[in-house]
């Protein structure tokens, strides 16, 4: 599937697309430029991410440079590791600031929320899958959870 094919389905005939396999991780990757939110706000296990850019790492790159380019600026929730992976720390230079979770959250998916769209991946390789949901309330009441969540985490 295509991501041009993601956006018609989610603005015309489908608010919840499902995604398998790889898609699942990719295709919310770009459509978060697509979409072009002032702000992505993501809960991430940044453990098992790590495991995704080694399969998809031109392909997150140019993600994160097409963010980037566009303005698009970044919250991370991450789970705890120590140390931070590099690449997840907070960057002016890829707008992204980041905080840490406590030790005891345990998150093994990635939830993303921008404009009025929700983005769940299962992190895992062998069964990796998620899907979209294209709803405001749903992305609100999806936000309201990160931002709480935001305000006790460890900035890093």
């Amino acid at each position: 599937m295509v991501i041009e094919e993601m956006i018609r389905n989610l603005e015309t005939r489908e608010d919840v697309q499902i995604l398998r396999g790889i898609e699942a991780y990719e295709l919310p990757l770009l459509l978060r430029a697509e979409a072009k939110p002032a702000v992505v706000k993501q809960i991430i296990n940044q453990e098992l991410v790590a495991n995704f850019h080694k399969v998809t790492g031109d392909l997150v790159k140019s993600a994160i440079a097409k963010r980037v380019e566009h303005g698009i600026a970044i919250k991370n929730l991450l789970t705890y590791a120590d140390p931070v992976r590099e690449i997840e720390k907070t960057n002016p230079d890829t707008l992204k600031e980041s905080r840490m979770m406590p030790v005891s959250f345990r998150f093994d998916i990635i939830l993303a929320v921008f404009r009025d769209f929700v983005a769940v991946t299962k992190l895992d390789a062998a069964d990796c899958k998620g899907y979209v949901v294209r709803d405001e309330l749903i992305a609100k009441s999806f936000e309201s959870v990160f931002n709480v969540l935001w305000t006790d985490a460890e900035i890093v």
